[in-house]
């Protein structure tokens, strides 16, 4: 049985209920919404346009995908959402984006074996964990990964790692 899904701007009003989103955001609607998405996959710019980084989200729950996409999405970002790690593999093989942000505890295929996978493939994306989990330096370290927040996070703190990771790639791998 599938879940109900809410139409895109209750998702968005909704979503904001939980984060602080300024008030000068505008919420884009469906239309809108649609024709960005057409451009992006057609890798058409237009105008004074450029291109924005693109990051992946994998999490399983649709409510941290939403909420997380929204967020980037009025810093300026592209952002691809996948709710499992298997279908991620097989998305990385067609657009690879500049960044993965990754859940731990996913049904399927858990986040480090995901790392394992996408290591064995495409080992110069940077990855960022979000996750309940707590995770030392070391354990960090070892997975290879350029980033960590657990969760809740503030989503200042997410943007400020994804700015610094994005914008300078020497830095990809020296965070933690």
């Amino acid at each position: 049985m599938k879940p109900a899904t809410l139409p895109y701007r209750d998702r968005i009003q909704f979503i904001s209920s939980f984060t602080e989103i300024p008030e000068h955001h505008q919420i884009p609607d469906e239309e809108e919404e649609a024709k960005r998405h057409l451009r992006k996959e057609r890798g058409l710019v237009t105008g004074g346009e450029h291109m924005a980084k693109l990051v992946l989200i994998i999490d399983d729950l649709g409510i941290m995908l939403d909420l997380v996409e929204y967020m980037l999405q009025m810093a300026g970002y592209e952002v691809m959402t996948v709710s499992d790690a298997l279908t991620a593999l097989a998305q990385i093989e067609t657009t690879s984006p500049d960044l993965i942000l990754l859940d731990v505890m996913m049904p399927h295929m858990s986040g480090y074996d995901f790392i394992e996978q996408l290591r064995q493939r495409h080992h110069a994306i940077p990855i960022v964990l979000l996750t309940v989990k707590e995770h030392t330096p070391e354990e960090v370290e070892h997975l290879g990964v350029a980033g960590y927040l657990r969760k809740p996070f503030h989503h200042s703190e997410l943007l400020n790692l994804l700015h610094e990771l994005l914008s300078d790639p020497q830095q990809r791998n020296a965070r933690i």
